[in-house]
Order: C-alpha cells, then structure tokens, then sequence
C-alpha cells in the first residue's frame, strides 16, 4: 500500500471498506484513492470558512461518515462503469442511481462575515 497521511475518519472508513468490499491486494491503493476522494467531495460541499480550526472541522466532517463510506464504496465499485446509467446484458437489466443523490445528506456550512 502506498504511503499516504490519512486523518483518523479517512482511515476509519477505508478499514471497513477492506472488510466489507474484501477486494484483491492490487486494489487496495484504488479503494484508498476512491476513500479519499470521497472525503474531499463532501468536503468541498460543506465549502468551510477558510478560518474554520481544522480540529472543528475534522469533528463536523464525522458527521458524514457515512455518506463518505457510501460514496467510497459506488465509486469503488463503479469502476469501468463510469457515464453509464443502465446496462443490459443476457436478460440482465441493471440501473444505477445518479452520484449526487447521494449528496442530499450534506448540506453547505451556513456562514456569515
């Protein structure tokens, strides 16, 4: 696995995601990034005061724990599947759910100067 600094909730999701995806050592580095990336999408929704305290907002980014596992494991497993919304093949028909719905949960910090 790559060298890479992650805070406490970033790892916290990527070890239950080890556990509940169980996918091939080769893929570990690919969960990590999608894991990460998740992390960051949430927090570039939430759009927090540049002068927000960064243990403040490690607390309030554990709120989404979830969405950010949620969003980890579609990305995860949408690989090789990206701008497709529907696939059929032999008789299988499968439709998949649009990412951003995924994001109704977060709502932009409220701020004002």
């Amino acid at each position: 696995m790559s060298v890479v600094a992650l805070n406490d909730l970033v790892q916290a999701v990527y070890e239950e995601l080890l556990i509940d995806i169980a996918p091939k050592e080769a893929d570990y580095d690919a969960l990590l990034i999608k894991t990460n990336n998740a992390y960051r999408d949430v927090k570039h929704i939430r759009n927090y005061p540049a002068d927000m305290e960064a243990e403040a907002m490690l607390t309030d980014m554990s709120q989404y724990y979830k969405v950010i596992y949620d969003l980890a494991m579609y990305d995860f497993n949408m690989r090789g599947a990206e701008g497709q919304q529907r696939i059929a093949e032999n008789g299988e028909e499968r439709t998949f759910i649009k990412r951003e719905t995924m994001f109704r949960s977060v709502i932009p910090f409220a701020y004002y100067a």
